[in-house]
């Protein structure tokens, strides 16, 4: 019996130790790339207590990354909505830009605020970008751009940004130096942008964002080739090509930025705040001026329009920006060497015959298109949309409401010359329109912008029949024309009738808000 005894404690101590080593081991995997799986998947059926598997994950969101040598990618899983809002992180990046706390009254900054970091790759990408929030705030020597980081902190939303909060700055640590990628060109700046829009005398964002805004926010982009559209949107702010904000958050920039000026490339960080995605350039050599040339002559000319001394001196080179800014006087001249027919044309009835039909940019953006009015006298109209014009006349301003209506128009003799050439330049596309609504479109508050623009709207219902010109009513009292589509194309068209979506050229027509289809197919039941 005593042998008995002493052979079944030995068998107990025995198992006692084999129990031990298994739990050293499930440790050490904590350093292994295997166990980080188990926190990306979640799948831990290799264990045989399941009860402790949950709490080594939880364990695991707090300390894996950490724990583990493989850190590429975090900043994209981050983003990409891979950690709960809260969890413990810890990765490796590169410092892309260094945001400060200032001084109210000097401006002077007092200490880091965070950095704009980014994943360790050659070139930005989307999802790639972090905001790195100090609550404390470093200091001013702490970090710089370029220098190769490790963080630790809580991965949290703050008013719409991703953000990795740091309660301790001694859990970011300087690895070295790494190369910041090169950024990520973004063709369409209006892909990025969030539009603003004039409510009394203040710009405000509007509730529209770009296609690419959430994929880029915080990564490192560049655009190319724009023109400054609006130089005052309030608190140091501008707007470029595309309605994007250029924003001072990192770095204010003091050389010109005149309406019309052009710049060949603005790069910096697309940061989120306060409702709106804007491009905030880190330092003067983010941002490079064109070489002058036309679009630059513009902005300068388009500033002496604001005299209403265009018709007197013959400057009259211009922007249809300029032109619903106010800053050409009715029937003062006009002139801009290069914009795109982006409509068929209308037939005015009588003789001699006349033409009318909307020009812009090419570009998309708001408040980039008008209508030549009755300019064209000729038998038949030799434009397509997508041809090229420069373009010689005068500015026209008829409208008793807000927002006004404008358009091109022939100039008086002793104003300037009337003259439309088409250009050798390959014929463009138009864009793909704006998506709106109805009340966006009959508010004075919103609907400036979109004027010249084209606009789709959705979920249609027609509130009375056409008339004898072939327009009716929808969704808000907004009317939809016959302008530029075939006399007779709108007369089935009946109340309670619905589409699926309409679009068209919107305008101020005869002192109302209108689209204009520019093809039937532009009205889709």
């Amino acid at each position: 019996m005593k042998k008995l005894f002493l052979a079944l404690i030995f068998v107990l101590l025995f198992i006692g130790c084999g129990t031990s080593a298994d739990d050293g081991n499930t440790g050490d995997s904590g350093n292994t790339a295997g166990d980080s799986d188990i926190v990306d998947t979640g799948d831990s059926a290799d264990s045989a207590d399941s009860a402790d598997s949950a709490d080594s994950a939880d364990s695991a969101n707090t300390s894996d990354s950490a724990n583990t040598g493989d850190r590429s990618g975090m900043i994209t899983k981050m983003r990409k909505g891979e950690f709960p809002e809260g969890s413990s992180v810890t990765f490796e990046s590169v410092v892309v830009a260094v945001v400060f706390n200032e001084d109210k009254t000097t401006h002077e900054p007092t200490n880091i605020k965070g950095l704009f970091v980014s994943e360790l790759i050659d070139a930005a990408l989307p999802y790639t970008g972090m905001f790195v929030f100090f609550k404390s705030g470093a200091d001013l020597d702490s970090f710089a751009e370029g220098d190769h980081i490790e963080t630790s902190g809580l991965f949290k939303v703050y008013y719409g940004q991703d953000q990795v909060e740091v309660t301790d700055v001694s859990t970011v640590s300087k690895l070295g130096t790494a190369t910041i990628p090169t950024p990520a060109v973004i063709a369409d700046p209006s892909k990025i942008a969030t539009p603003f829009v004039k409510e009394g005398s203040e710009w405000e964002p509007g509730t529209v964002h770009g296609d690419l805004t959430n994929e880029y926010m915080n990564v490192f982009v560049v655009v190319e080739d724009v023109t400054v559209l609006n130089n005052d949107l309030g608190h140091g702010n501008w707007e470029v090509t595309g309605q994007l904000a250029i924003d001072k958050t990192i770095h204010y920039y003091e050389g010109d930025r005149n309406i019309g000026d052009n710049f060949d490339s603005i790069q910096g960080i697309l940061l989120y705040g306060y409702d709106a995605f804007r491009l905030a350039p880190r330092k003067a050599a983010d941002l490079t001026p064109g070489d002058g040339g036309d679009t630059a002559d513009t902005g300068d000319t388009g500033d002496t329009a604001d005299t209403a001394d265009t018709a007197d001196t013959g400057d009259s080179k211009g922007t249809i920006q300029d032109i619903y800014a106010d800053k050409y006087a009715d029937k003062a001249a006009f002139s801009n060497d290069k914009l795109m027919v982006i409509s068929p044309a209308h037939k005015h009835s009588g003789s001699p015959t006349l033409w009318s039909f909307f020009v812009g940019t090419g570009v998309k953006e708001h408040e980039s298109g008008i209508l030549v009015y009755k300019f064209i006298e000729k038998s038949t109209f030799d434009y397509n949309v997508g041809d090229w014009v420069s373009f010689s006349g005068a500015v026209g301003k008829y409208s008793s409401t807000t927002p006004s209506h404008y358009q091109l128009q022939n100039a008086a003799k002793e104003v300037g010359d009337n003259e439309i050439t088409k250009l050798a330049d390959t014929p463009g596309t138009n864009y793909a329109p704006y998506e709106v609504t109805t009340a966006d479109l009959m508010s004075a508050a919103t609907s400036a912008q979109y004027r010249g623009v084209f606009v789709t709207i959705s979920s249609v219902t027609v509130a009375a029949d056409a008339d004898e010109y072939g327009t009716f009513s929808v969704n808000d009292g907004l009317n939809i024309s016959e302008y530029f589509l075939a006399k007779g194309a709108n007369s089935g068209v009946k109340a309670a009738d619905t589409y699926a979506t309409i679009s068209g050229i919107f305008d101020i027509h005869y002192d109302e808000p209108t689209i204009h289809p520019i093809d039937v197919s532009d009205m889709v039941k």
